[in-house]
């Protein structure tokens, strides 16, 4: 499966903004720059209907294939699929997105090659990742690793 141009259709970078168990997709691009300005264009159309609100980047990253065949190999799995992707949260300051340094979440879901075959890889799956992290749904255990399977029901 090439992951490269899924990803890149898809989109690399993706805003999406959570209330409660609820998400909706603010901005997305394949740079970080552009996706960010995409979000906080929509955010000011609002008027302040967002401030302080919880809004979650996703960054969806490339596992190269010499490191999946060195995890396999590694007796502490460290990687859970081809695709990861990486959650940070920002809180809605003045119709500006800041960085919360001091959220603590787990901040990491893999998709599988199984998911990616067997599964349409869409904006709804973006908005249950960031909606599970926020609600801290993804298990925060040492050495566990969060794969899209355990979350996507069947």
């Amino acid at each position: 499966m090439d992951y490269e141009n899924l990803v890149e259709e898809f989109k690399k970078y993706h805003y999406i903004i959570v209330i409660g168990k609820k998400a909706g997709l603010l901005g997305a691009s394949n740079t970080l720059k552009e996706a960010k300005i995409i979000a906080e264009e929509l955010i000011n159309k609002k008027n302040k209907k967002y401030e302080n609100q919880i809004v979650a980047r996703l960054k969806l990253d490339i596992i190269s294939k010499n490191l999946i065949k060195l995890d396999k190999e590694s007796k502490i799995k460290t990687i859970g699929g081809p695709i990861q992707i990486k959650i940070e949260f920002y809180k809605i300051k003045e119709g500006i997105l800041e960085k919360m340094k001091d959220y603590v979440k787990n901040n990491k879901i893999f998709l599988t090659d199984k998911f990616l075959q067997n599964k349409d890889f869409d904006e709804k799956i973006i908005k249950l990742i960031a909606s599970a992290t926020y609600n801290n749904i993804l298990k925060n255990e040492l050495f566990v690793l969060n794969i899209i399977d355990q979350l996507v029901k069947k």
